[in-house]
C-alpha cells in the first residue's frame, strides 16, 4: 500500500457513559467561564464558505470565510476540530460506521453510539461536552467557541490545489486492521510545507500564510476537572501535538497551534484566581494518562507530530495519493 496522507488512531476498547448536569445552574464542584485562546498558523490555511469571487483574469477563486471584511475562523470549525480530538482520545462512542463496511467490525465493547437513555441522559465524555442529538433526545453541551478573528492588517493570498480523492472506505487494506476491524478514526499528518504535486492543479483557494493569528473564545459551564483536562490537551495546549483545521488536509494546509492568552473561570460561584498556569498544567496531566487510552494518546501525538511532520509526498505519475 502506497504511503497515505493520513493515519488512524484506533477506537477506544469501550465507551463510559454518565448522567450530563443541567445548564439552569452553576454547581458548586464544577468550572465554568471563559477561556481566550489565540490560533497562530503553521502552514496556509483556508477556511470556506462555498462563495466563489472573480479574481485577476477571470480566475474563480474559493473565499476565505469573513465577518463583514474581517477574516474569520468560524467557532463551528474549531468545536468540530475539538470534539473529533476528544472522540478520539476518551472513552467516547464509536464514529458512524462509513459507507462500504460493517458494525461488527468495530471493537465489541464499542460498538454503538449514545442513546441519550435516561433521565438526565447518560452519554459519553464527547456527547456530554459538546451536545447530542438523536430521535427525540437532544442535549445542548457544556462547551462552546465563539467566532476566532484575524489580527488587523491580516492578508489573504492565492493558493492553487488539485482535486482531493474522496474517501474509499470499501478498501479493506485501508481502513481495516489485522484483526478484521476498522483501523480507527482517520486524522491527516502534517507536512513540511504545501505538496508541490498536490499545489500544481487548476483550483484557486484563498489562503492565510503560516503565521497568522486569529483570536477567539472558548466558553465552558459546569465541566469537571477531568473534563476541562481533555478538552484543553485536545486542543494541543500541552505542546505535544498540533491540530489541524479547514480545507485541504491531504495537501498539508491547516497545520495551527492553539495557546492560552487569558481566562475567567469560577468553581461553583467562586472566582479562580490566576488560573491559565493551572490550565496548562491540567493540559499536560491528559497527555500523561495511563491505562486503556495511553495508545490513542500516542498514536494522536505520533500522526499530528508537526516538529516531525510524516505526510508522504503526492505521487507525481498518478499526481494523487
Amino acid at each position: 500500500m502506497k504511503p497515505k496522507p493520513y493515519g488512524f488512531v484506533p477506537i477506544a476498547p469501550k465507551a463510559e457513559r454518565a448522567p450530563v448536569p443541567g445548564h439552569d445552574v452553576l454547581l458548586p464542584d464544577r468550572y465554568s467561564g471563559v477561556i481566550v485562546l489565540s490560533v497562530e498558523t503553521l502552514q496556509p490555511l483556508h477556511i470556506g464558505t462555498g462563495l466563489i469571487r472573480v479574481g485577476e483574469g477571470g480566475t474563480l477563486v474559493g473565499a476565505f470565510q469573513r465577518a463583514g471584511d474581517w477574516l474569520v475562523i468560524p467557532g463551528a470549525a474549531v468545536k468540530g476540530m475539538a470534539r473529533a480530538v476528544v472522540e478520539a482520545i476518551s472513552f467516547s462512542c464509536a464514529p458512524p460506521v462509513p459507507p462500504g463496511r460493517h458494525p461488527d467490525e468495530l471493537p465489541r465493547g464499542n460498538a454503538g453510539s449514545c442513546s441519550g437513555d435516561g433521565t438526565p441522559p447518560r452519554l459519553c465524555p464527547a456527547c456530554g461536552l459538546f451536545g447530542f442529538m438523536r430521535g427525540g433526545v437532544r442535549y445542548r453541551g457544556r462547551v462552546g467557541f465563539g467566532q476566532f478573528s484575524a489580527a488587523p492588517g491580516t492578508r489573504t493570498e492565492l493558493q492553487r490545489l488539485r482535486q482531493f480523492y474522496n474517501p474509499q472506505p470499501r478498501n479493506a487494506h485501508i481502513y481495516l486492521n489485522d484483526r478484521g476491524e476498522i483501523r480507527g478514526r482517520k486524522f491527516y499528518y502534517h507536512g513540511k510545507r504545501v505538496d508541490p504535486v498536490a499545489a500544481g492543479g487548476r483550483l484557486v483557494y484563498e489562503v492565510v500564510p503560516p503565521g497568522s493569528r486569529f483570536t477567539g473564545e472558548l466558553r465552558v459551564t459546569n465541566v469537571t476537572e477531568d473534563e476541562l483536562s481533555l478538552l484543553l490537551f485536545a486542543l494541543g495546549l500541552d505542546g505535544s501535538f498540533a491540530p489541524k483545521l479547514g480545507y485541504g488536509k491531504p495537501a498539508y494546509l491547516g497545520s495551527v497551534r492553539f495557546a492560552l492568552e487569558a481566562a475567567n473561570l469560577r468553581k461553583g460561584l467562586q472566582p479562580v484566581g490566576n488560573p491559565v498556569p493551572w490550565l496548562v498544567e491540567l493540559a499536560k496531566a491528559y497527555g500523561a494518562v495511563e491505562g486503556p487510552l495511553k495508545e490513542q494518546v500516542a498514536v494522536l501525538r505520533r500522526v499530528l507530530d508537526v516538529d516531525q511532520p510524516q505526510g508522504p509526498p503526492w505521487d507525481p505519475v498518478t499526481r494523487g495519493y
